[in-house]
């Protein structure tokens, strides 16, 4: 499934010094239009379904604000459903997830010959209920 957006972060971060005051690193990326893309694939037996999935996004470095700042990110995982029953024509499951995150985002800086990186990686599992109608 294709995907297309506007891409927004702001963040700092502050570095400690032991003799002089912290000094902070920021980046702001407003508005830039990013591209995406989903892919999965799931298969049920009984009341059980597992999913499998890919999602990727990438800025494009066309912020009207912050040219040549970029991010992407890129998560995959796993999600397996277990049916509870229905209320109502609501129906419920038992959800258990694994994911990982990347994401990486990059600073140009005007003259500069590099730019900058800051990646982020990141597990996630965990439970929950979903419902559904």
């Amino acid at each position: 499934m294709p995907k297309m957006g506007i891409t927004s972060i702001e963040f700092t971060i502050k570095e400690p010094s032991d003799f002089s005051p912290p000094t902070s690193y920021s980046f702001k990326l407003r508005q830039a239009p990013s591209l995406g893309f989903e892919i999965g694939a799931e298969r049920r037996s009984n009341d059980i379904t597992a999913r499998g999935w890919l999602f990727g996004n990438f800025s494009i470095g066309l912020s009207t604000l912050e040219k040549g700042n970029k991010t992407s990110s890129l998560k995959y995982g796993i999600d397996f459903f277990k049916d509870l029953g229905e209320l109502l024509a609501i129906k419920t499951a038992l959800l258990v997830f694994l994911s990982r995150e990347t994401t990486v985002i990059e600073k140009s800086q005007p003259g500069a010959s590099q730019s900058d990186l800051l990646r982020y990686r990141s597990l996630h599992l965990g439970l929950g209920i979903t419902a559904s109608w």
